[in-house]
């Protein structure tokens, strides 16, 4: 048994003398017996990050109280005999609290079977002869109506859950804070948003469907754990309009699918994305995909019926100049600050700036970095070119970015 938690060891003389004592730190507590000795004593283990070597306290007819008042908050103390100490457990999985005072009620109560001073405690708690099981913790949750919801909130020890066909219009809190959740499914309702918190859950796959959200990722997910952890997402059939360029920073991303919404275009950093292998965005009104895709090499594609022009683009028509003659005073401190990259401390870089790089488009035959004063030439493109299996037709459109009309015409002579 093994508990992850704060904890405190406090000395109840001490605590009458008023002197000061260490606070709390975050490390374990574990109860077992020695695996290769002869030694039949059972132990109470607590490690925690501030002690080198983990304390060892015996538990057998050595536990004098044990406080689990606040139990259900994950919090409770261990009054030791000897020595006389307080273990004072605080920040648990109340769950796994739970299972390890079922443990000790039955250290309580070993040896003669008559029961040991321990508070209130154990009055509800089976002990090690009685018939009922041990309950199992809880990994995994399917919620299809309303009744079905628990009535004492969410197992800390969730794994994998389900919220179907419920009509959920938000996303509960009790939810985020699920720090063992690995799977959430919570498609066919009416989400419009989700909370910028939930960017902090630790999801492996992540199932958004048949919701009516408009605009993905929320903001304050970039600087979440979903970003390194998040493998699969699923957004199809949304009403989804735009896919912001933060969803790039999703670096573990392996499979994506974005099928069945409103969206125009792609992010045009989307190659960020280097660990993406399936790619779904059918059913969309994309005309021209980023350049950067040109450079990926996928294991499936679908951007089957989207809005793709049917013959080659025309250079000479399809040639847009997306902004003035002029550069912006943003472009003008962009060009300057990777000019002199080297030059400043990264302290020194303004927040905005920096993000104003970081998302900006190479020229497709200079290299240089491209702001919002640049050239797109649409071309055609074959999808097995970057990929082993396409469904639908493989002729689609390629927006090449340039720096200027120079770069441009140079590409149309390499043609």
């Amino acid at each position: 048994m093994r508990l992850n938690c704060d904890i405190r060891i406090v000395n109840p003389l001490l605590s009458n003398q008023n002197i000061p004592q260490k606070r709390s730190a975050h490390g374990c507590v574990s109860v077992g017996k020695h695996s290769t000795s002869g030694d039949s004593n059972t132990y109470i283990i607590v490690s925690t990050a501030q002690a080198k070597q983990p304390a060892k306290y015996k538990a057998n007819s050595n536990i004098a109280r044990v406080f689990k008042r606040f139990a259900d908050e994950g919090k409770c103390t261990i009054r030791l005999r000897e020595p006389q100490l307080d273990i004072c457990l605080s920040r648990c999985a109340a769950n796994d609290l739970k299972n390890l005072l079922i443990i000790l009620r039955t250290l309580v109560t070993s040896g003669n079977g008559k029961r040991q001073e321990s508070g209130s405690l154990c009055e509800n708690i089976p002990l090690l002869g009685d018939s009922r099981p041990l309950a199992k913790l809880q990994k995994r949750l399917v919620v299809t109506s309303r009744k079905e919801f628990p009535s004492k909130g969410f197992p800390t020890s969730l794994e994998h859950l389900h919220i179907n066909t419920v009509g959920l219009r938000r996303l509960d809190t009790s939810i985020v804070r699920l720090s063992a959740l690995k799977t959430l499914n919570l498609s066919h309702n009416q989400l419009e948003t989700l909370p910028c918190e939930s960017g902090n859950l630790s999801l492996s796959s992540l199932d958004l469907s048949n919701n009516l959200l408009s605009e993905f990722p929320p903001i304050g997910w970039v600087s979440g754990n979903l970003t390194s952890t998040l493998r699969t997402l699923v957004l199809n059939n949304n009403k989804l309009t735009r896919l912001t360029n933060s969803l790039c920073e999703f670096r573990n991303l392996h499979t994506l699918d974005v099928s069945g919404n409103l969206l125009d275009s792609l992010p045009s950093n989307i190659n960020r994305l280097s660990s993406l292998k399936r790619l779904t965005a059918s059913g969309n009104k994309i005309a021209c995909l980023p350049q950067c895709l040109s450079t990926m090499w996928l294991q499936f594609v679908d951007f089957s019926r989207n809005i793709f022009p049917t013959g080659s683009p025309t250079p000479s028509n399809s040639e847009v100049s997306l902004s003035s003659e002029c550069d912006s005073l943003l472009d003008l401190s962009a060009r300057a600050l990777i000019k002199h990259w080297t030059l400043l401390p990264s302290q020194c870089l303004p927040q905005v700036l920096g993000e104003y790089i970081r998302f900006s488009v190479p020229c497709h035959v200079c290299r240089k970095s491209c702001f919002f004063r640049r050239v797109c030439q649409p071309s055609s493109f074959d999808l097995r070119r970057i990929s082993d299996t396409v469904y639908g037709d493989t002729n689609t459109s390629v927006s090449f970015v340039f720096c200027s009309h120079l770069c441009a015409t140079k590409f149309r002579g390499r043609r």
